[in-house]
């Protein structure tokens, strides 16, 4: 073998080892964050808000300081509108003329990665095996981040709709699922609903993350068949749940990335075409093209619909990778999601009820020395993903 034959094989072993280390690296950390958290998983509950100086001071060391998750009942105790919520209650609060945004979709998967076919941008079925997601796509199937079509529709027309895709038994699914799901302060804008049923700001949380009013406060309105992709936000989240029941599976900053693996993916919108069934929608690319880091991750089995949803992840080589934290938030209850945690959503109306009703509140996250380890996680997890090691992950928000 040539001397150049030789640097070119010792080179591909030496940066074969460097991957193996930082997997093996990555592993551990995921070990001792998950190690913590503590045996009850980090989510622990508390009886209400922790308000007053001596509540909110061991709720910071606690779950703030510690980025440990909690689920916080009794959280609505003192709203104008306690929980539970009816439809009916939601209609009367925000008023019968309210237009609210609404995402809609052909599969209740807004904002994921999603198989299409190539020519047309219509929805193509996921196989029973994922390779390597991005290079081992059949040449007649690409991958898309697609974000939903979104419409205005006047509340009471939302919830009808929410009625019919409900009615719809499975194996059967809706030719389209709507979701009340804008990010982007939409609780100001719901028709009347805040102030007179819905605080603008929780007093507590405001004094517990010192810093200031929340950046945006979001309603969400939607059923079952929509379940909210990996993903995490760089903020404090507390989310409040006002009818039914929110379903969270939970991975830690310092594991997300890598049992996730977001990669980038060419960005697109879904759009309804003509035609019947999947033919009927088609994922357009994002023009001029973009590309989204975004993780191509399957929601927890029993969440997951086969073909709608991407088949399990490769293993990544070094043991199998730990469950995710699963908590369920019920009507009239909070859960404290910190900054940076990855999580899927997904949701149960109550009995005889068309939607999940929930409204969140975001706050601004303190950096500290725990940001700093994130970003060696995340840097780890792309030397594992073959990333490129100076590649800026965005963050979702």
């Amino acid at each position: 073998m040539s001397k150049e034959g030789k640097a070119t094989t010792m080179g591909a072993r030496g940066a074969d080892g460097a991957v193996a280390m930082a997997a093996r690296l990555l592993a551990l950390h995921g070990r001792e964050v998950r190690a913590l958290l503590g045996p009850r998983g980090g989510v622990a509950e508390w009886g209400g808000p922790p308000e007053g100086a001596e509540a909110a001071l061991r709720f910071y060391r606690q779950h703030v300081a510690a980025s440990a998750p909690a689920l916080i009942h009794a959280a609505t105790d003192a709203w104008p509108l306690p929980a539970p919520w009816t439809a009916d209650d939601l209609v009367r609060a925000a008023g019968e003329e309210a237009i609210v945004r609404v995402a809609v979709t052909p599969d209740g998967r807004a904002d994921a990665v999603r198989r299409v076919a190539a020519a047309t941008g219509a929805p193509a079925a996921w196989g029973g095996v994922h390779g390597h997601f991005v290079h081992e796509t059949p040449s007649t199937t690409a991958l898309r981040f697609v974000q939903p079509a979104e419409e205005d529709m006047a509340l009471p027309a939302l919830l009808g709709a929410l009625r019919e895709e409900a009615a719809i038994q499975e194996p059967d699914r809706p030719p389209a699922v709507h979701y009340a799901q804008a990010q982007n302060g939409s609780l100001s804008s719901f028709g009347a609903l805040s102030p007179a049923a819905v605080p603008p700001a929780l007093p507590w949380a405001n004094a517990l993350f010192g810093t200031g009013p929340p950046d945006a406060a979001n309603v969400w309105v939607g059923g079952a068949a929509s379940v909210t992709a990996w993903h995490r936000d760089p903020y404090e989240n507390v989310y409040v749940v006002l009818s039914g029941e929110k379903r969270f599976a939970l991975r830690p900053p310092g594991e997300g990335a890598g049992v996730l693996r977001p990669a980038h993916v060419p960005a697109a919108r879904w759009v309804r075409v003509q035609g019947a069934g999947a033919a009927s929608w088609a994922a357009r690319p994002d023009s001029p093209p973009a590309t989204v880091p975004w993780s191509p991750a399957p929601p927890p089995r029993e969440w997951a619909v086969p073909g709608v949803d991407p088949p399990p992840l490769p293993g990544g080589g070094v043991g199998a990778d730990p469950p995710p934290l699963m908590v369920t938030v019920p009507a009239g209850s909070a859960l404290y999601l910190p900054a940076f945690w990855w999580h899927c959503v997904s949701q149960a109306p109550a009995p005889r009820q068309p939607a999940v009703i929930a409204v969140n509140y975001w706050y601004d996250t303190l950096h500290g020395p725990g940001w700093a380890g994130m970003l060696v996680a995340d840097r780890l997890a792309g030397v594992v993903a073959g990333r490129e090691e100076n590649e800026e992950e965005e963050e979702d928000g």
